[in-house]
């Protein structure tokens, strides 16, 4: 289970997992975002592409219009915060998220081969 690490000057019993905030949300909005322009994020499904399409500004935040759902952007939203947080123990995860990758870094996986011969 992957959990925020505790903020400096936290006082109140501390709850493992996420726990949303308004400028973690405004911060992951803006990272997806980015991550979607940049071409680091390709998105596929047709539902969450329809919901982030009702995903709106909101004042200081963003939601879903009225009678819409937003649930797979959420559950988007806190894929980028994980990553973001996997990011700082995994250097392949950063180079990823941040574009230092290269294409020369890249390995090909290892081919498959299936014999269609039966014993």
């Amino acid at each position: 289970m992957i959990s925020e690490p505790m903020r400096k000057g936290h006082v109140r019993k501390f709850r493992k997992g996420f726990n949303t905030t308004h400028g973690s949300k405004i911060a992951a909005c803006a990272r997806l975002k980015h991550l979607i322009e940049t071409g680091k994020m390709e998105l596929t499904s047709k539902s969450l592409i329809s919901e982030l399409k009702a995903f709106i500004a909101s004042g200081f935040s963003f939601k879903a219009k009225s009678g819409e759902h937003d649930d797979l952007v959420s559950s988007l939203l806190l894929i980028v915060r994980m990553s973001q947080l996997i990011a700082d123990w995994d250097q392949r995860v950063f180079e990823t998220i941040s574009g230092t990758h290269t294409e020369e870094d890249y390995e090909a996986p290892l081919p498959i081969f299936i014999s269609s011969t039966l014993s």
